[in-house]
């Protein structure tokens, strides 16, 4: 879901302004522009950049086996 910069600064309780600032410092980009070049922000990463919600964190597994195998030789 995608909002726009008003609803932002209702959430992040900053001014719009400041919003555009951080926009083209690259501190805390918008998603995409409308035709019109209005921002929208993906509301998710804005609550995750506000720390409202934790980042999932996708976990790697290594599995690591060694087979050992002997022979009996009858003489």
């Amino acid at each position: 879901m995608y909002i726009s910069i008003g609803q932002v600064s209702k959430l992040a309780g900053v001014s719009i302004s400041t919003l555009r600032r951080w926009d083209d410092s690259n501190y805390l980009n918008s998603d995409y522009r409308t035709k019109g070049k209005h921002r929208r922000y993906n509301y998710n990463k804005i609550l995750q950049f506000l720390g409202i919600v934790k980042e999932e964190k996708e976990i790697k597994v290594a599995i690591y086996t060694f087979v050992s195998s002997y022979a009996i030789i009858k003489v």
